[in-house]
């Protein structure tokens, strides 16, 4: 008993599974010996490779900043989170071999934005950098190559709930989300144990006696009360846009509009607020991170066609005619150009307006060029050009309107005007006498 190919848990009896009708052994389909590996064209592999090779440079990257920073550098590494780099390019390779839009669409977002923040945080390492173009080129052949769309498109590829494109938005929105979070929790817990230090602190000060310790455990109470306060108030902030972040991403996937403005906002007062801290010199690396992400984030729900369609909105022409003309260069990469063959009278004569010339009236294949012959017996003999066919014609009537028969002056074999008043065409032979 096979198992199927499309789901891989419920038997299929005959060759076909009782629950989604699909084959269980088809050759060169999910089921079949080979198995996936098989099914995998060169391009997908390319990118798969592309990407695995990435996250193997961002490792080694990451371990190699760590070492140069002395005992303390894996902390570094592990706050800065540069180890999440080779994390996010295993995890696009193993989509890309399951076949996933999803992964596709993330590698397209992942590769620019990490090739933007990883040198300007200050981690540019040879292999972090290489890895970081790496992950640019990556997706590329699994979005050009037509074996690639046909793999992800097919029975092998990875079923999508919703557009690609809004599944990495709010992917996106949920790690950011995620993260404001957790710094919510560590300025709440900071602020309330500074308060309580400080309290601490200011009190022993206090008792020491004196104008001495008084003046001491003031500025103590002070500046601690200032700085917890600040993390407290700080927390909440972040508390709050932590669950913004949550409701935007469960707004965006009930295909809600408003909460695609309301995304756009708050990325774009962000992107403004850090693209300012950059360019005063406040910001490093983070800020250009959370930059990208942002723009990235505004990119993803209003460009792409899938996610406009998401929406109810209708595709860009601008973008669909660019990937019209991307896809259709890429198609004709290596298709090699065949030239005319001419015949046996020269080169081959223009054709008519609707693709290869046929018979008129029978469809099949037109012989090639011919003209009339007369006959003694008032017929008239066609003659091919090409094909020295032969074929007879009675001796049309004569019209006294000095008009050939047919009310339209074209030939119905060929579609060439034709002379008024004559019987036969002068490009094809054919007969011009009305039905």
């Amino acid at each position: 008993m096979d198992v199927c190919g499309r789901c891989g848990r419920r038997p299929a009896i005959g060759g076909w599974c009782d629950a989604c009708r699909h084959g269980a052994a088809v050759p060169g389909m999910p089921g079949a010996p080979a198995g996936r590996p098989a099914a995998v064209p060169p391009a997908m592999w390319a990118a798969i490779g592309t990407s695995a090779l990435a996250a193997v440079l961002a490792l080694v990257g990451a371990l190699t900043t760590s070492v140069g920073y002395g005992g303390l550098g894996l902390i570094m590494v592990l706050l800065s989170g540069v180890l999440a780099v080779p994390v996010v390019y295993a995890v696009i390779a193993v989509g890309l071999y399951r076949g996933s839009r999803v992964a596709r669409c993330a590698g397209f977002v992942a590769g620019p934005v990490l090739l933007v923040a990883v040198p300007a945080a200050g981690l540019g390492s040879a292999a972090l950098v290489l890895a970081a173009v790496l992950g640019v080129v990556a997706p590329f052949p699994a979005a050009l190559s037509a074996g690639a769309r046909g793999f992800i498109d097919g029975p092998w590829g990875a079923p999508t709930p919703q557009a690609p494109s809004v599944v990495v938005a709010r992917l996106v929105l949920a790690v950011v989300a995620a993260l404001t979070a957790l710094g919510a929790l560590i300025g709440l817990v900071g602020g309330l144990l500074t308060l309580t230090s400080t309290a601490v602190a200011a009190s022993s000060a206090s008792s020491a006696g004196g104008e001495l310790g008084d003046a001491v455990g003031g500025l103590i109470g002070l500046f601690g009360g200032a700085i917890g306060v600040f993390a407290i108030v700080s927390g909440l902030v972040s508390a709050g846009m932590a669950l913004l972040g949550f409701w935007l991403r469960s707004a965006l996937g009930a295909r809600n509009r408003g909460a695609r403005v309301a995304t756009t906002v708050v990325a774009g007062l962000v992107s403004l607020v850090v693209l300012v801290g950059l360019l005063a010199g406040g910001i490093g690396g983070a800020g250009s991170l959370l930059l990208g992400v942002n723009l990235a984030l505004i990119v993803l729900l209003w460009v792409p066609s899938d996610a406009r369609q998401h929406f109810g909105d209708v595709p860009l022409p601008l973008v669909e005619h660019l990937r019209g003309q991307v896809v259709h260069a890429v198609a004709q990469v290596g298709t090699p150009v065949r030239a005319p063959v001419p015949g046996p009278f020269g080169p081959p004569r223009p054709a008519g307006p609707v693709g290869a010339p046929v018979g008129a009236s029978t469809g099949a294949p037109w012989p090639g060029p011919t003209r009339p012959v007369p006959s003694p017996d008032g017929s008239a003999v066609t003659v091919g050009l090409s094909t020295g066919a032969l074929s007879a014609h009675r001796a049309p009537t004569v019209v006294p309107s000095g008009r050939h028969p047919r009310p339209e002056l074209a030939c119905p074999r060929c579609g060439v005007p034709a002379a008024p008043g004559g019987a036969f065409c002068g490009h094809c032979g054919g007969r011009l006498t009305a039905a």
